[in-house]
C-alpha cells in the first residue's frame, strides 16, 4: 500500500507545471555540469537510452556529441521541455 501511495504522488507531481518548472530551474544547471563527464564515459558510436531524461539537456548533449540517443520519461510535462530543446525525434514517453 505504501508503494502505491508513493507511486500515485510521484505520478501526479510530474503533471504539475509548478513542480516541473521548479525542477528544471533547480536541476538543469547541476545536470549541465555533469554532461562532459557523462559524454567522456561513453564509447564513440554507442547507442544510448537516457531513461528519466527529464528536461532533455543530457539527451540533447549526447545527440550533439554524435551519439545515437533516445531519451525517455514518464512525465509528459518533462518531455515537453525536452522536445523544446530540439531533440524531438529522440524523445519518447514511457
Amino acid at each position: 500500500m505504501v508503494f502505491r501511495g508513493f507511486a500515485e504522488l510521484e505520478k501526479n507531481g510530474w503533471t504539475s507545471e509548478d513542480i516541473t518548472a521548479g525542477y528544471v530551474d533547480l536541476f538543469s544547471p547541476a545536470s549541465d555540469l555533469a554532461i562532459p563527464a557523462v559524454i567522456s564515459g561513453i564509447t564513440s558510436g554507442a547507442r544510448v537510452l537516457n531513461l528519466s531524461c527529464g528536461q532533455g539537456n543530457v539527451t540533447a548533449a549526447l545527440i550533439a556529441a554524435g551519439l545515437d540517443t533516445v531519451g525517455a520519461d514518464l512525465s509528459p510535462k518533462m518531455l515537453g521541455y525536452a522536445r523544446r530543446r530540439g531533440s524531438t525525434p529522440a524523445i519518447r514517453a514511457l
